[in-house]
């Protein structure tokens, strides 16, 4: 009778999001992650490096999803958690597997997870040593068992500096992955990219033909995707001077990664050489779309504006600025964090911009054969993000215009709290707090931290909320076509 019972409540919501113009289905009610509250005693501030989190979730079919991030200890160490959905239903949040035995400094965490299909993932992340040097790490999922995460293969040793730390992971089949980062040493920060192969992860390498230019020392990638297995792209940033920043991609073909180069045309977009590429996302082999930023300077004041700029048959085009309207872009500052691409020349993004009253509002822009689309203001935002602090911190996009972007937005009560929003045929519909977190968090400070939809639209989500009490705590959620 119960399950009779949900299943209404969402048929009655199916059909009154349709009256409404929204895409036809529902969020679910967010839920606590099971099995969190008995590993998380986490009370960390927003912001804090071991705030409980959900950092990232892969959602290779439906109702079968992937989730990592953070948790913190009763002793008040943080340590990396994955979580499972099989079949629509969230098994219990674990502590990854192996990583104790890694962290025996005290804070771990899971910043990538991706998944080839269901059961069949990889994650990346970093853990602390004992001499509290920070080391990259990987971990395996397979057949729905997550295997022993291990230190990056040749990580120790470049990482003569200890701080190191995979940021993206990508993967087209199972067992076959990329993944990128950075690790430190006597010359500063280096870029990194390392592949899986037949589930056995190889030797990390420095950013092929990167080093060279990162003169000043302060290179990471930042985001990795794969068309197809062995077939990927990777962007970020490096130092080609003191108190400078470019923007770099390298393609990886046939497995075997490339030489890096600068973003064509970025440097000269990038009068402020401060400049990076913070998302590439491809939807085959050699298509794919990336975004970034960069800073421009009129009358010694300088505007930070973001950029895209895609692939096509392998070869990268001239990054452009992304057409921003005068009144979102008239206190100079656009930050783009997010980027997703359903099919070659189809992509969406989404950021936050500082407005003149000193607030930041929340914007997304999409691109239709190729040719992107001014950027607009979220709607529905303006109501929600009455206190205006707002962040997209994920979106994802399946096939045929459908896209989830999520985040946080500030009441006018100055209460954080986390918001959803959900494109369409190429439109964007009115954002929404997330159903019942809003109940969860007591506390007044909640987010969705990731999303991941499939071409049949649905999509899991994970985040975080806080208690009365200061305590934070991890959620699921699922939009259910």
């Amino acid at each position: 009778m119960a399950t009779l019972a949900a299943a209404l409540l969402l048929a009655v919501a199916a059909w009154s999001g349709a009256a409404a113009g929204l895409p036809p289905g529902a969020w679910t009610s967010a839920q606590e992650m099971p099995g969190s509250i008995g590993l998380n005693f986490g009370t960390a501030a927003l912001g804090d490096p071991s705030a409980p989190s959900v950092n990232s979730i892969a959602c290779p079919s439906a109702g079968n999803c992937s989730a990592g991030g953070e948790y913190v200890d009763r002793a008040g160490r943080g340590q990396a958690l994955v979580v499972n959905e099989v079949g629509g239903r969230w098994q219990r949040a674990i502590e990854v597997p192996g990583s104790a035995a890694l962290d025996l400094g005290g804070h771990a965490e899971i910043n990538s997870v991706a998944c080839a299909s269901a059961g069949n993932c990889s994650a990346g992340g970093d853990y602390t040593t004992r001499a509290h040097q920070q080391e990259a790490l990987v971990v395996t999922e397979v057949g729905g068992s997550w295997q022993g995460a291990i230190e990056v293969p040749a990580t120790g040793a470049l990482n003569r500096k200890g701080d190191a730390s995979v940021v993206s992971v990508s993967c087209r089949s199972p067992g076959n992955c990329s993944a990128g980062g950075y690790y430190s040493d006597r010359a500063g920060f280096q870029a990194f990219v390392v592949n899986e192969v037949a589930g056995t992860w190889g030797a990390a390498v420095e950013v092929p033909g990167l080093g060279p230019h990162n003169v000043g020392g302060n290179a990471q990638v930042r985001s990795v995707s794969c068309g197809a297995p062995g077939n990927c792209s990777a962007g970020g940033y490096y130092a080609p001077g003191r108190n400078a920043f470019g923007a770099f991609v390298v393609n990886e073909t046939g497995g075997t990664w490339g030489q890096a180069e600068a973003v064509p045309n970025s440097a000269r977009l990038d009068s402020g050489r401060t400049g990076g590429l913070e998302a590439v996302s491809c939807s085959a082999a050699g298509e794919c779309g990336a975004v970034g930023d960069y800073l421009t300077v009129v009358k010694h004041r300088s505007y930070e504006q973001p950029f895209v700029v895609s692939e096509k048959g392998g070869v990268w085009g001239l990054a452009e600025p992304l057409r921003v309207p005068y009144r979102l872009t008239a206190a100079g500052q656009v930050d783009a964090t997010a980027l997703s691409c359903a099919s070659p020349g189809n992509c969406s993004l989404g950021g936050s911009y500082w407005d003149k009253a000193g607030g930041w509002l929340l914007f997304v822009a999409s691109e239709a054969n190729g040719v992107w689309r001014a950027a607009a203001e979220i709607p529905g935002t303006a109501g929600l993000n009455a206190g205006a602090n707002g962040q997209v911190n994920s979106i994802s996009c399946g096939a045929g215009g459908y896209c989830a972007a999520v985040g946080f937005v500030t009441t006018a009560r100055r209460a954080q709290q986390a918001f959803v929003v959900l494109q369409s045929a190429g439109a964007w519909h009115g954002a929404q707090i997330l159903p019942n977190s809003e109940r969860l968090n007591t506390g007044d400070t909640a987010e969705v931290g990731a999303v991941s939809c499939t071409p049949s639209g649905f999509c899991g989500a994970g985040g975080d909320y806080t208690l009365r009490s200061g305590s934070r705590q991890l959620l699921v959620d699922n939009f259910i076509p």
